[in-house]
């Protein structure tokens, strides 16, 4: 389910961003909506979220971000370098990707397979 509003997304994401998935909902600013870029971004989160069992997702999900963190000092590097953001990024702009998309085809960037690790 996607919901319209800036006020959450800016709340779950400091104002850093104009999506946010928390399973089973995507948060989207009024400003994209119909933006289907954005909106397959979120839609790969969600897939991610779900194959994941949602808890193991966001353990992942810190973990990577803050091991960049250290790699990188840079909260913008570190957020892009997040095994889950690569591949979002990577394919946000392939509408049938979902549809082809292998399972756990996220963790191909934890190993450097797809970009430098």
């Amino acid at each position: 389910m996607i919901i319209y509003s800036r006020f959450l997304v800016n709340v779950f994401t400091l104002g850093k961003a104009v999506g946010i998935t928390l399973f089973p909902f995507i948060f989207i600013v009024p400003e994209m909506h119909g933006n289907r870029v954005v909106i397959n971004h979120e839609r790969i989160h969600l897939r991610q979220q779900l194959e994941m069992l949602v808890v193991i997702f966001y353990f992942i999900y810190l973990c990577s971000f803050l091991w960049n963190i250290i790699r990188r000092k840079n909260f913008m590097a570190a957020y892009m370098r997040v095994l889950f953001e690569r591949e979002a990024y990577a394919h946000e702009y392939d509408p049938d990707y979902l549809a082809r998309r292998r399972l756990y085809a996220s963790l191909r960037y934890a190993f450097g397979r797809n970009g430098r690790a």
